[in-house]
């Protein structure tokens, strides 16, 4: 009989460690996937501040050529000039202003979030402790419990996986919304006025939107990234954990 014990203590022994090495498995591509997807937001995220460059450069030709070619209009373009340069100022404010905001608001829900994160895992880490520990003791239902368990948090990993790879969609059809924008404001135009002094800094703050938009997501993929990883140390400690009760059994 304590024979037959031992065997059944084994057998369950060895089915914690397949699920457990099948769970880090499945964390190892999630981290490799999300990681990609990180990666291609940089790319994406440093041609859109070439683009941005090259938009700056082509309104500072244009405003070259402009000066070159009429002389007539020296006067109206220094006046008009002095008006950029101030709205520009301005803008730069309020601009800052903003930034300052969005940062503060960001650091409140970064501290918010990392508060909840830090009670979900203790209280994820107590339930896998507790869960190994009855699949060593030999608890049949609640191995069935464990196993249930596991499914539930796959089926989760496997939803937060899908909503990034939306959120990447997402993000994707915004940049080539982007690419279009500025494929048509590179086109030749005739700016002779202080309207189109304005609709080159309308393009330039669009530019801006769209860089500040891109990265926005890419810090949200590198938290993604950085989630897993810290999932993926989690398993691997339990994991260590059961293999060294099993052996002291």
């Amino acid at each position: 009989a304590a024979e037959a014990a031992w065997r059944d203590a084994v057998a369950r022994r060895d089915e914690a460690e397949s699920r457990l090495a099948d769970e880090i498995g499945v964390r190892d591509r999630e981290e490799s996937d999300a990681a990609a997807e990180a990666t291609g937001l940089e790319r994406e995220l440093e041609r859109e501040r070439a683009a941005h460059a090259m938009t700056r450069s082509q309104a500072a030709t244009r405003a070259r050529r402009m000066t070159d070619d009429s002389v007539e209009y020296d006067a109206m373009l220094a006046d008009a000039t002095t008006a950029t340069g101030e709205r520009m100022a301005e803008a730069e404010a309020a601009e800052a202003d903003a930034k300052a905001a969005r940062e503060l608001e960001l650091g409140l829900t970064r501290e918010a979030e990392e508060a909840e994160t830090a009670a979900d895992e203790a209280e994820a880490r107590a339930a896998r402790l507790e869960e190994a520990e009855d699949a060593l003791d030999g608890g049949s239902s609640r191995s069935r419990e464990t196993d249930e368990q596991t499914a539930r948090k796959l089926d989760e990993l496997r939803a937060a996986v899908a909503d990034a790879e939306e959120e990447a969609t997402r993000l994707a059809a915004r940049e080539r919304r982007a690419r279009e924008a500025r494929e048509v404001s590179s086109s030749p135009l005739i700016v002779a006025t202080q309207d189109g002094r304005r609709g080159e800094e309308e393009r330039e703050r669009d530019h801006a939107r769209r860089m500040a938009d891109a990265e926005a997501q890419l810090a949200r993929k590198r938290a993604q990234v950085a989630a897993l990883e810290s999932e993926k140390a989690e398993l691997e400690a339990k994991l260590a954990t059961v293999l060294q009760r099993a052996a002291g059994g």
